[in-house]
């Protein structure tokens, strides 16, 4: 629902990717293995030069990269790689930036130290609906959203129930038991790289839900951190790390509240980086008005093709 306010409001072409074994793409057999069976850098290099090959592909020169969830953690890992082709990124409620807190196995419940067992096989959630079929994705789609003139529940279950059983259980589905570890917490942290990335593309935003399950305040100690270690006060005023909350929004807040996802990418895009004096303790909420009742949507007329 997010695509047409964008390209109605970006000058440049919008393109929306799927990685490897997600939407689209191709599905190729996943042979690195899973969990610390296969090096967190080389899991990254998977899907972080397929990207690079398709922007060579593309002749892109230089791009403002937006990631979502592990697609967030995924495009750190490209800046990090190739911050000479990355203008911009926005990080759409990331997974991956705290340190894993330390916990003894033994003393975790049962359930959780076979929840534990099962990802660090390899289990994923691809799995489990290709176990228990529509309903598990249909109880889910009605239970998580709320009913909202651009949601197709239909449309929306059809399409996450294709997304997990269709071809081989891919890089898409293993991607998750191969990057991070149980509790979604990463095999390489983003704290510790993000301030070096930050330093280079020149510019990181960050988009959360109000309601969302990740932590807006992992974004907040990232920033803080950067500033904690500027050189200079002209070097912290010019907010290289901006932070956004959508009203509303869960972690797939762009189905929650499409529009207010657009109004945050239009402020990060558009921020004024001689601007001094900010509170950089602020996180604004953006995409009140569009979950008032009265509100009525207007038309876009880019076209979005596939």
């Amino acid at each position: 629902s997010m695509l047409p306010g964008i390209a109605d409001s970006w000058k440049g072409k919008v393109f929306s990717i799927d990685s490897f074994g997600s939407g689209l793409s191709s599905r190729p057999k996943w042979t690195l293995g899973v969990g610390d069976k296969v090096p967190a850098e080389t899991a990254e290099s998977y899907f972080v030069d397929a990207i690079e090959a398709w922007r060579e592909t593309q002749k892109i020169e230089k791009m403002v990269l937006f990631g979502h969830s592990l697609g967030g953690y995924l495009s750190v890992a490209y800046a990090e790689k190739y911050p000479q082709r990355v203008e911009q990124l926005i990080l759409c409620s990331p997974v991956g930036i705290p340190e894993k807190p330390e916990l003894d196995p033994k003393n975790l419940p049962m359930f959780y130290r076979f929840a534990r067992t099962l990802w660090n096989n390899g289990f994923t959630p691809y799995h489990a609906v290709k176990a228990t079929g529509r309903r598990f994705v249909g109880k889910y789609v009605d239970r998580r959203f709320e009913d909202s003139s651009w949601t197709n529940k239909e449309l929306l279950k059809e399409y996450m129930y294709r997304n997990w059983t269709t071809g081989n259980i891919s890089a898409g589905g293993y991607a998750h038991a191969t990057l991070l570890e149980p509790g979604a917490y990463a095999r390489k942290p983003l704290h510790s790289r993000l301030h070096d990335v930050a330093t280079s593309v020149g510019q990181i935003s960050f988009i959360y839900g109000t309601e969302d399950w990740m932590n807006v305040n992992h974004a907040i100690n990232v920033r803080t951190t950067f500033f904690s270690k500027a050189n200079s006060v002209s070097q912290s005023s010019r907010l290289p790390i901006r932070i956004f909350q959508i009203e509303g929004g869960g972690h797939n807040m762009f189905i929650d509240n499409p529009l207010g996802v657009v109004d945050a990418i239009q402020e990060c895009v558009t921020v004024d980086q001689s601007r001094t004096n900010v509170d950089h303790n602020q996180v604004p909420r953006l995409g009140e008005i569009y979950l008032r009742k009265d509100f009525q949507a207007k038309s876009f007329t880019t076209e979005v093709a596939a």
